[in-house]
């Protein structure tokens, strides 16, 4: 499992994290007979660790933190979802939030309410729900009601309704020739996925 790896100079303000993987954890120095640690730092964060650690000073003492790194695997999944919409409206002069209002209404989770005419606008304005769509009055018991098919938020989405919503933008993609992940990898990032609450 990776580990996060934080370095700071004792009096110095500056400060860098890194991504590294221990490999062996621990060794022994022949020299010193002290114990030392060998780090292979992530390829994603090679470029910085090669443009601090030439510039660390040698025989100064540095505070070192290392911690297991927490693998955001929800985020990672909305991230790439977010990153599609933005290539999506790239592709079709449009903006992120219009694209992702289209996409949830075609693939997203929605539930069919009916309330009172005057208080629509005031869930219209709310957060409960990413959008509401009018679709006409009912009579409900001899009131007038309005029938209203409700979105929800992407973030209220369980593994497979969103699963749902992935695969379905991943199709909008293709069909416009922008590349996406391969099945089994959107496949695992659906699986992994876990809503906020």
């Amino acid at each position: 499992m990776p580990a996060r790896l934080s370095l700071r100079k004792d009096n110095m303000n500056d400060k860098r994290n890194f991504t590294f993987y221990a490999t062996p954890p621990f060794a022994t120095s022949t020299n010193s007979g002290r114990d030392w640690a060998m780090l292979q730092i992530d390829h994603h964060d090679l470029n910085a660790a090669r443009e601090w650690f030439p510039s660390a000073e040698l025989h100064r003492r540095y505070r070192v933190t290392i911690e297991p790194e927490t693998q955001k695997r929800s985020l990672n999944a909305n991230s790439y979802c977010h990153k599609l919409f933005d290539l999506l409206a790239e592709k079709l002069r449009s903006d992120r939030e219009s694209v992702k209002d289209i996409m949830i209404e075609r693939y997203g989770k929605a539930d069919y309410i009916v309330m009172r005419p005057e208080a629509v606008e005031t869930l219209k304005r709310s957060d409960a729900f990413r959008t509401v769509k009018e679709m006409g009055e009912v009579l409900v018991n001899g009131k007038t009601g309005m029938q209203l098919q409700c979105f929800w938020h992407t973030a209220q989405l369980n593994s497979q309704e969103f699963s749902v919503l992935l695969d379905g933008v991943c199709s909008e993609c293709k069909e416009i020739g922008i590349p996406t992940l391969d099945d089994a990898e959107i496949t695992a990032l659906a699986d992994a996925w876990k809503p906020k609450g």
